[in-house]
């Protein structure tokens, strides 16, 4: 058996975390990537998911990739592409893995 044992990012170590603080205030408005009406509703890819009942994280993540595919200011489109593949590989690994320890 396969111990992992998580290991904390180094000091220098860098990564982009973003402000939440003026998405928390009261009365704050939704960021405008997600300002899409239709019908008077407004059109989300999480709306979307929970239209559909997508309740799988790893096929949540990939769907919200591909309704913003190449909208991104910080991801290419191909890099949006390798994350949701990605993201199905491991949907599938975790299929069979359940498959597997049934």
């Amino acid at each position: 058996m396969n111990s992992f044992t998580p290991q904390r990012p180094s000091a220098t170590a860098s990564f982009h975390e973003p402000n939440l603080t003026p998405l928390l205030q009261p009365n704050a408005t939704t960021p405008p990537r997600y300002n899409k009406l239709f019908g008077g509703v407004k059109l989300d890819p999480y709306r979307i998911l929970l239209q559909y009942g997508i309740t799988h994280p790893a096929l949540q993540h990939a769907i919200k990739k591909l309704l913003r595919a190449g909208n991104d200011p910080h991801q290419s489109l191909v890099e949006d592409i390798d994350e949701v593949i990605g993201a199905l590989m491991r949907m599938k690994e975790m299929i069979e893995e359940d498959t597997i320890n049934t």
